[in-house]
C-alpha cells in the first residue's frame, strides 16, 4: 500500500471524526489554523479528545468537496484546522496516548465519495494505513470505534450505497483479522463499545423501525432495549455504562434522549424544534456534545453540548 503525507495543522498529538456530504465545486485549501467565521457549510462529527479539553469534529468550510477536521477547545471555544488534504476526512475515532485517530476517508480513491475505507492515520507521520476490509466502488465503511483496550475496532460497513445492508464489523488491529457481527438482512449500524468492553450496543432495523440493541463482542447474547415509535439510532454509552444517549424522531424530528439501561427508562434530553443528531459522551460524564441544525439553512450544522440533566446547552461552533 502507498502512504500519502498529509500537512496536519495543528500539534501532535490530534484526534478526528466524520459524515459525509457531496457537492460540486473547485477544491481549495487554506494555511490558517482559524477557521473561517462566515462559513456556509456544517459543522459535524462530535467526538471528545480523551483528556475532555477539547472537540473533535469535521467540517467543509474551506473546501465544499473536502471534509477537514477541527477541534474546538471547552476553555476558550477557540477552533482550529487540523488536517489539509486532497481527500476527505470523515468518521474517526482517536486512540489515546499514541497520536493515532481511526477515521473513514476516500484516501487512495480514484474520485472524491466514490467510497470509503477505515484507516488508520498517524498524526504524527501523516501516514495512512487501511485497516478495514477494501469497500466496493461507491460503498462506504464509516464510524470507527475503538475497544477500551485499543485492541480491536467496529465499524458500520456498507453503510452508504448500492447495498443498503449495513453490518457491523469487528476488526483485531494485531492480526488485521475481520469478522462480521451481525450478518443478517437488516440494516445494522453505530456499534458502540461501553467502558469495560463487555457489551456493544448497536442501531437496527430488524425489529421494523430503528431500534437498539446490545451483544457481546463476539456477536452472541443480543438484546433488544428499546421498542418505541419512531426510529432509535447513534448511540453513546455513558462513561459508567449505566445510561445510553441516542437520537430519536418520535416527536417527528430527531432529538436527544437518554435510556438508563437497567430500568428502561428514558427522558428527552434536547427540545429544539430542528434535528439533534450525533451525540457522544464526554470522558468524565459530564457533557454530551452534539450537532444540531436550529441555526437555519446558512449555517446548516453546528456543534452543541449540553449536561446529561439537560442544563447548560452551549453552542461551540458559532458563526
Amino acid at each position: 500500500m502507498t502512504f500519502r503525507s498529509y500537512r496536519l495543522l495543528a500539534v501532535f498529538p490530534l484526534f478526528a471524526v466524520f459524515i459525509g456530504c457531496q457537492s460540486e465545486g473547485t477544491p481549495e485549501t487554506s494555511s490558517s489554523d482559524e477557521a473561517d467565521s462566515d462559513a456556509l457549510v456544517y459543522d459535524t462529527g462530535a467526538r471528545w479528545m480523551p483528556d475532555g479539553q477539547s472537540i473533535l469534529f469535521y467540517t467543509y468550510r474551506h473546501d465544499p468537496e473536502g471534509a477537514e477536521l477541527y477541534s474546538v477547545s471547552m476553555s476558550d471555544d477557540s477552533q482550529r484546522r487540523l488536517t489539509e488534504s486532497s481527500y476527505n476526512e470523515w468518521w474517526s475515532d482517536p486512540s489515546p496516548g499514541n497520536g493515532v485517530v481511526y477515521v473513514s476517508s476516500d484516501h487512495d480513491r480514484s474520485e472524491r465519495f466514490g467510497g470509503s475505507d477505515i484507516f488508520e492515520l498517524n498524526l504524527e507521520s501523516g501516514s495512512m494505513r487501511r485497516v478495514s476490509a477494501p469497500a466496493e466502488e461507491g460503498v462506504f465503511n464509516i464510524q470507527p470505534d475503538l475497544s477500551p483496550d485499543g485492541t480491536r475496532l467496529l465499524y458500520s460497513a456498507d453503510f452508504i450505497g448500492p447495498k443498503v445492508n449495513a453490518e457491523i464489523m469487528l476488526v483485531d488491529l494485531g492480526s488485521g483479522e475481520t469478522r462480521n457481527l451481525t450478518d443478517s438482512p437488516a440494516i445494522d449500524r453505530s456499534g458502540k463499545w461501553n467502558g469495560d468492553g463487555s457489551r456493544i450496543v448497536f442501531s437496527s432495523d430488524r425489529s421494523g423501525s430503528f431500534d437498539l440493541f446490545t451483544m457481546d463482542p463476539d456477536g452472541s447474547d443480543m438484546r433488544q432495549l428499546t421498542d418505541f415509535p419512531g426510529n432509535e439510532s447513534n448511540p453513546e454509552w455513558s462513561p459508567d455504562g449505566e445510561r445510553i444517549v441516542y437520537e430519536s424522531d418520535e416527536s417527528g424530528v430527531s432529538q436527544l434522549h437518554v435510556l438508563d439501561v437497567e430500568t428502561g427508562t428514558t427522558s428527552r434530553l434536547t427540545t429544539s424544534s430542528e434535528r439533534d443528531v450525533l451525540p457522544d459522551w464526554s470522558p468524565d460524564g459530564n457533557w454530551i456534545a452534539f450537532t444540531s441544525y436550529r441555526n437555519g439553512e446558512r449555517d446548516k450544522g453546528d456543534i452543541y453540548i449540553i449536561r446529561p440533566d439537560g442544563t447548560g446547552e452551549r453552542r461551540m461552533t458559532p458563526r
